[in-house]
């Protein structure tokens, strides 16, 4: 139950779900559309909004790492990000990502994370 201080915060800036607990994700986007790659300042771009968009979920990084993969059997470039959340994620915003950069999807992958030892 919410005491009058919290509804007061609720109403001004309203309401945030949060896990309990930090949720893993991976996230990876492809540099090429049609085949092509994108040209170097487009590709820092898409990464750069990537960066914001898990800066903006409060995560803690532990990989950002560019490599390469396979999408539909062409090889390209892709960047890779594995981070822990407690916010929900805003998976409208990474459609919307994938749309400005026309992209055929960014993958996104949730899970919990377990450190073994």
């Amino acid at each position: 139950m919410l005491n009058i201080k919290e509804i007061k915060e609720v109403n001004r800036t309203g309401f945030k779900r949060q896990y309990q607990s930090p949720q893993s994700y991976t996230l990876i986007i492809g540099r090429n559309v049609n085949g092509k790659p994108l040209p170097n300042h487009k590709w820092k771009g898409f990464k750069s909004c990537v960066d914001s968009f898990i800066k903006d979920h409060k995560s803690q990084v532990f990989v950002n790492s560019e490599g390469f993969g396979e999408w539909d059997g062409i090889k390209e470039n892709n960047n890779t990000w594995v981070f822990a959340s407690k916010c929900f994620i805003d998976k409208d915003r990474i459609r919307k990502l994938a749309k400005l950069f026309r992209q055929d999807a960014i993958c996104l992958i949730s899970g919990s994370t377990q450190l073994i030892g």
